[in-house]
């Protein structure tokens, strides 16, 4: 799945972006707390885990996800684990 130009450029402002890229685009499995909690949509954990810069950033991450994420990559880890499964390279 390829995203689109204005979801890239959305994403390039992000300072974990290029890791969400991957997820949606390949299926890459996530590696940390606090964008594993945003794609699970646990965002208590992930306001807890990030670090201040993304702490900050929180709202653009889940806004990216409900604009240009296909809504069956993200929500719960049921969704994360299907994602991964049918989306890896």
């Amino acid at each position: 799945m390829k995203l689109s130009t204005e979801a890239l450029e959305n994403l390039n402002r992000l300072p974990l972006g290029e890791h969400l890229r991957r997820y949606i685009e390949q299926g890459a499995i996530i590696h940390g707390d606090f964008l594993g909690s945003v794609i699970r949509n646990d965002l208590c954990k992930a306001a807890r885990e990030a670090d201040s810069t993304n702490q900050k950033l929180l709202c653009d991450y889940a806004l990216f996800l409900v604009w240009y994420a296909p809504r069956e990559s993200y929500g719960s880890q049921d969704k994360v684990n299907q994602w991964v499964k049918t989306h890896s390279s």
